[in-house]
């Protein structure tokens, strides 16, 4: 890997931190997974053609930060996610899973609220999963 600034990384270079980030994932390295991960991000971030490759780097730097118990940061990248793709059922899915850790359990309202919301996105996103394949 040659630089080590996101902005300054040639495309070719950027599809290898991809590739590790995943791996890492797969192998539980997952602050070296997140340290990939946001080099992705921070390259695709700007460009608008390339969300596909956001939502999976937003989706999986959202794993490794939950496998680390970091609930925020995960939830924080799985709403990204969502942001990007509104059908994507695993990552409302994550996303409702973290938001009940953090605020479900403590009762607050606002936080109840946006757990259902997702809830009820994660449902229409099974809907049309369900409908793509029928």
């Amino acid at each position: 890997m040659c630089q080590e600034n996101p902005k300054e990384l040639e495309e070719e270079n950027i599809d290898d931190y991809f590739d590790h980030g995943k791996n890492d994932i797969i192998f539980e390295r997952y602050e070296k997974a997140i340290e990939n991960l946001t080099k992705v991000i921070e390259f695709y971030k700007d460009k608008k053609y390339h969300s596909e490759d956001l939502f999976v780097a937003y989706y999986a730097r959202g794993i490794a930060y939950k496998h680390l118990k970091k609930d925020i940061e995960a939830m924080r990248d799985f709403e990204k996610a969502t942001e990007l793709d509104r059908n994507s059922s695993e990552a409302h899915f994550n996303f409702t899973i973290c938001y009940q850790k953090l605020f479900y359990e403590s009762g607050e309202e606002e936080g109840l609220e946006l757990m259902f919301k997702h809830a009820e996105d994660l449902k229409n996103g099974y809907k049309n999963y369900k409908n793509y394949f029928s």
